[in-house]
């Protein structure tokens, strides 16, 4: 009896360090984090400088909740989700969303002027944009896809909608390669909305 008692007590301090050393294998995985990247060159075709008087409100931008979360999300098939604990973003990717959103269309409308939601008082705007993200995340190839529905209002009537179905290539479990398409898709949401308000300027 005390053997096998001696030999219970061996088995349990054996299986505490073994799951000790598994914690310290997976604490010591370092944890990466990503931002977003806005465009870094116009587009040709931009607003042109005789519009310095459009005023352009951005917002209010919506997004799923299942992207309110730090961990990178991609699908590993059209039903499942997967979250890396190592892979994150490093602020909350709505914000991420809407501050390269901002950026993107600055550069692409330099003679505009734009306002953020929630914005202060101030006259009415030419346009308000508003951006609906359905789904944004990588997809089991590694690609990038964006889907939203947007829309461009004009004296708090809708004047155009749209709904925006983005892929960018990217390198399956690569995950800074993932990010970079992400951010690919939002520049091209961007340069779409710039088009639309160029084609409602008769530009």
């Amino acid at each position: 009896m005390y053997g096998l008692k001696k030999l219970a007590v061996a088995w349990l301090g054996f299986t505490l360090l073994y799951a000790g050393a598994g914690c310290a294998r997976r604490d010591s995985t370092p944890v990466r984090f990503y931002l977003l990247q806005p465009m870094t060159a116009p587009a040709p075709g931009g607003l042109k400088a005789t519009e310095s008087a459009l005023r352009i409100d951005l917002g209010p931008i919506k997004f799923p909740e299942y992207l309110d979360r730090p961990q990178i999300i991609r699908a590993i098939s059209p039903a499942q989700m997967r979250l890396n604990e190592f892979e994150r973003w490093a602020e909350p990717l709505k914000i991420n969303f809407l501050n390269v959103l901002t950026e993107n269309l600055t550069l692409l409308m330099p003679s505009a002027q734009l306002a953020v939601h929630p914005w202060r008082r101030s006259p009415d705007p030419t346009y308000q944009v508003t951006v609906e993200v359905a789904s944004f995340h990588a997809a089991p190839s590694g690609e990038a896809q964006l889907q939203a529905k947007w829309m461009i209002l004009k004296n708090h009537q809708v004047v155009l909608q749209r709904n925006s179905k983005i892929v960018a290539p990217a390198k399956a479990g690569d995950y800074e390669a993932m990010v970079l398409a992400m951010s690919q898709a939002v520049a091209a949401l961007s340069r779409e909305i710039a088009g639309s308000i160029r084609t409602i300027e008769g530009q």
